[in-house]
């Protein structure tokens, strides 16, 4: 899977599927190498699409990028992978990972896995079916706030970011999502 995927998007596995070089890595190998049986935490970056312009975005992510996405349906492929090896965390993020056109179907699978997952996002596109969504028992949604103030927030994400991302909070916590929160 993480060959097949490598080899249609190597751009965009650098730093899962090759190493500096871009050349492929034989993941079993390196794993054993180690002496290590399955990795134990992987962070997915799912797109480089943002609903945000962020000041201070060190993925350089907007709303003009993410043209160029890798299907769901291997995203779920490689769920299913690490599930079976028992990896116990996965962390998702993007850009903002609710502009991606497939990340509903990731998160109904992720939902059926026994694996943890810490979801990022800056909450102002969450409405009451991602709130569903988003409150599974084995998830973590890490939301970022700037500053004390909504000014701070406004002035580094932008226009009325910190108006949404209080609705959003406010749905989280609505339907008993497990939050945490990211203060700078």
């Amino acid at each position: 899977m993480i060959k097949r995927l490598n080899s249609a998007f190597p751009e965009l596995i650098t730093t899962v599927g090759t190493d500096k070089e871009h050349s492929p890595i034989n993941i079993e190998k390196k794993y054993h190498q180690f002496h290590l049986d399955f990795p134990k935490s992987a962070e997915i970056q799912i797109t480089d699409k943002c609903n945000l312009f962020c000041k201070h975005c060190i993925a350089s992510s907007s709303p003009k990028l993410g043209t160029r996405c890798i299907d769901p349906k291997y995203w779920c492929q490689l769920l299913d992978e690490l599930d079976y090896m028992r990896t116990y965390k996965v962390t998702i993020t993007g850009g903002e990972m609710l502009t991606y056109e497939g990340i509903e179907e990731i998160l109904e699978k992720a939902a059926q896995s026994r694996i943890h997952f810490y979801l990022l996002t800056n909450a102002t596109l969450i409405n009451e079916r991602w709130a569903q969504l988003l409150s599974m028992p084995n998830m973590t949604v890490s939301v970022s706030i700037d500053g004390a103030k909504a000014k701070t927030h406004d002035f580094l994400r932008g226009k009325e970011a910190y108006i949404k991302l209080q609705k959003g909070l406010n749905l989280l916590l609505e339907h008993n999502a497990k939050i945490e929160l990211s203060v700078t």
